[in-house]
């Protein structure tokens, strides 16, 4: 299969060499700036090619690594040239723009999935499975009824300046907390509410590389969510944290799923009385070490073979989440 990836910053190489290892006959390469698609395919052994000439290119499917303002309309275009698509985090701006997006992929029977990356981590499929037997069979798990979550990530963002800009679609709500609301909705489903407890900019200038810029999006955000039966869940999120920080929590009555995809931070879970094959007691679980990217382009890739929707953080999916941020970014009455 062949594949075009729009974008040619440290996204995209990710996704060239994911989907190099993951079987990918040829991988093209395109920028706004084709000095950096020549160079980034020339470091790969890649094609570099034309943005103009994607549409027409060979390329069954296209994956979009550009800036979140850029997102919805490539898409748009890939979807109307007949090709799959792949895109970066957030699939748009808003929720109407999503469900716009989504139908049309739909209509075309294509295939569109977005880079939630943490939906490839076994860890998190595990607290998953875990969080669903707390809800809806707690006598059978090793938590008992869900209780409480927390959402946790964090890191510099200090590579780029659009990361610290409102109107280039920065800031710590839609660049991290986006993540973890995605988690979320997939471990408990549908919300009953939602607010941000804090929401403000702590470092308004940032140096990117050799330069100094100005920052207005929010730095850190802390959100508080219920579920349709009112159990609590906090997601914590910054644009501060001098190394990576990434975690998911959830507390039930009788025990304790830990998880994180650094490999520094042990995961666990804790039951005081076991169950769905875990002990009474601490039990670890495995050491991060896949390769979440190539985790992510074999499930696309097997998608687009199948013709059928992906089987996590297909456009569908981003709906609800979308539907969500808005809510979270509207002005208070």
């Amino acid at each position: 299969m062949d594949i075009a990836i729009l974008g040619a910053g440290k996204q995209a190489e990710k996704h060239a060499r994911a989907f190099r290892a993951a079987g990918a006959e040829r991988i093209a390469i395109a920028d706004v700036e084709p000095s950096r698609a020549r160079a980034l395919a020339a470091r790969l052994g890649l094609d570099p090619l034309d943005v103009e000439a994607v549409w027409d290119d060979a390329a069954e499917a296209v994956v979009v690594a550009t800036p979140t303002p850029s997102h919805a309309a490539l898409v748009a275009r890939s979807l109307a040239a007949g090709k799959h698509c792949l895109c970066e985090k957030p699939l748009a701006s808003t929720a109407a723009e999503v469900a716009a997006l989504a139908a049309d992929a739909r209509r075309r029977r294509l295939v569109g999935m977005v880079g939630y990356l943490y939906r490839h981590a076994p860890v998190f499929a595990e607290g998953h499975r875990l969080c669903r037997l707390a809800l809806e069979d707690p006598s059978a798990g090793p938590l008992g009824p869900l209780v409480h979550g927390w959402f946790r990530l964090g890191g510099r963002g200090s590579h780029r300046a659009w990361k610290h800009r409102r109107d280039e679609g920065g800031g710590a709500l839609r660049e991290m907390a986006v993540h973890m609301l995605d988690l979320l909705l997939w471990y408990v489903g549908p919300l009953g509410d939602a607010r941000v407890l804090d929401r403000r900019l702590l470092r308004a200038r940032r140096r990117i590389g050799d330069e100094e810029v100005a920052a207005d999006a929010e730095d850190a955000v802390l959100l508080l969510c219920t579920d349709r039966e009112g159990r609590p869940f906090h997601v914590a999120c910054d644009l501060l944290s001098p190394g990576f920080v990434q975690f998911v929590e959830l507390e039930g009555e009788r025990g304790t799923f830990w998880g994180s995809i650094e490999a520094d931070r042990p995961s666990y879970v804790h039951s005081l009385d076991g169950g769905a094959t875990y002990a009474a007691g601490r039990t670890a679980l495995p050491v991060p070490g896949d390769d979440l990217y190539l985790r992510q382009a074999r499930v696309f890739l097997d998608a687009v073979r199948a013709r059928t929707p992906p089987p996590v953080a297909g456009f569908d999916e981003s709906v609800p989440l979308h539907a969500l941020l808005d809510l979270l970014e509207a002005p208070s009455p």
